[in-house]
């Protein structure tokens, strides 16, 4: 029994080493690669090392080549540095796409347009107030402001008006309006009569107003100041400080309307202001006049290099 036993384990033990069967143990991990170069590596200073290894983990036949050994190693770096190189290429391009495309959009968005403001008084000591104000600067006609009181009673105290003279469709802001303009028949024969037709205008939109703004905004936007001559007119106005007005109109243009007839205020000679002259009878000279107007504005402006002269 004893025997049979021991046979039976002796059998059975070099039955199993002939097994054709069975495989040797899988060793395919990086570690264990890694492990089998660094020792053969240490090897090779006495002598030849193999440092190929098939993908269970088992020596192969072989002799360490170190010259090729470092040319993989560097070519390995190379690789990976032109992967880098592309990547951070790429990127950058991408940034700059994306910031080419902000920039379209910037340029295509409608910019906000900020009407300028022309202030006046609130009262009736200026030949040109809330009443005539949008007869002058839209038509360049002066009426006293007695009868266009009577024709509009009940006028709002902020009016928009297109501003045309040296203004067209390239200003920056600029508007469109229909207006009727009256011309002759046939040209070369006057007593033919007039005919109405309607054109497109271009302007820049302003706002007339006789209140104080409100706001430290709103007082940026004011461009021009219509003076009474009387210097109550500047109490709650900003840049005026103890009824000094030198501030007020060195940053601000400052404009005094009279007739012509009649003689400048000696104070107002002393501030910094310009004078318009309108004639009483001569109604022609209102667009000269206006023009004026329009013209020493964009002076001021032009030499602070301030937007309200585009």
């Amino acid at each position: 029994g004893k025997g049979d036993a021991g046979t039976s384990a002796g059998a059975g033990a070099p039955g199993e080493k002939g097994n054709p069967s069975s495989k040797p143990a899988i060793k395919s991990t990086r570690k264990v690669r890694m492990e089998y170069e660094k020792e053969q590596y240490s090897k090779n200073r006495f002598g030849e090392a193999n440092l190929n290894i098939n993908e269970y983990g088992q020596a192969q036949q072989g002799t360490l080549d170190m010259k090729k050994f470092e040319d993989n190693i560097n070519k390995e770096e190379e690789e990976r540095a032109r992967q880098v190189a592309s990547m951070e290429s790429l990127k950058r391009k991408k940034m700059e796409e994306k910031r080419s495309r902000h920039q379209a959009q910037e340029k295509k968005r409608p910019k906000k347009i900020v009407r300028p403001i022309v202030l006046m008084s609130p009262g009736f000591g200026s030949i040109l107030n809330k009443f005539n104000a949008s007869e002058f600067f839209d038509k360049g006609k002066f009426v006293r402001w007695e009868e266009a009181q009577k024709l509009k009673p009940h006028t709002s105290s902020t009016k928009v008006i297109l501003r045309k003279h040296l203004r067209d469709k390239r200003s920056f802001g600029a508007r469109s309006t229909e207006v009727d303009v009256k011309r002759p028949i046939d040209p070369e024969r006057p007593e033919s009569g007039m005919k109405s037709q309607k054109e497109i205008v271009y302007g820049v939109e302003y706002k007339v107003m006789d209140q104080e703004p409100k706001n430290v905004n709103d007082w940026d936007r004011v461009c021009a100041v219509i003076v009474t001559g009387k210097a109550w007119q500047f109490k709650n106005y900003r840049y005026v400080k103890e009824g000094n007005v030198a501030e007020l109109f060195s940053r601000l243009c400052g404009f005094y309307f009279h007739f012509s007839s009649d003689p400048i205020p000696k104070e107002v000679e002393q501030w910094n202001v310009k004078c318009i002259a309108i004639d009483k009878n001569n109604r022609h000279r209102d667009v000269a006049a206006l023009r004026e107007f329009w013209t020493k504005l964009d002076q001021f402006w032009a030499k602070k290099q301030h937007p309200f002269t585009m």
